[in-house]
């Protein structure tokens, strides 16, 4: 598991992102069998490029979204326990 990765899974917010990883992950599947069938041209093929000539965006992405889980995290962990009962579910 990649460093970034470890570090989300440590918070919250890796259900979420986990979650919306699969679902873009589904996206693109089914755009890219859409787009091979021939019934639909793929509405992805712009960002699928993007991701395969620039790696590193996808690395600094994931690094960004990791630290920035882990800063929310650990903000919240260190409320006093009457400000995070007041926090919406």
């Amino acid at each position: 598991m990649p460093p970034s990765l470890y570090l989300v899974s440590r918070t919250r917010a890796y259900p979420a992102l986990r979650t919306s990883a699969a679902g873009l992950a589904l996206a693109a599947a089914t755009a890219w069998a859409l787009d091979r069938l021939g019934v639909l041209a793929n509405p992805l093929a712009g960002i699928e490029d993007f991701a395969i000539t620039h790696p590193e965006a996808i690395v600094v992405g994931l690094g960004a979204s990791a630290f920035a889980a882990w800063l929310v995290d650990i903000t919240l962990r260190r409320r006093p326990p009457a400000a995070r009962s007041l926090q919406l579910p």
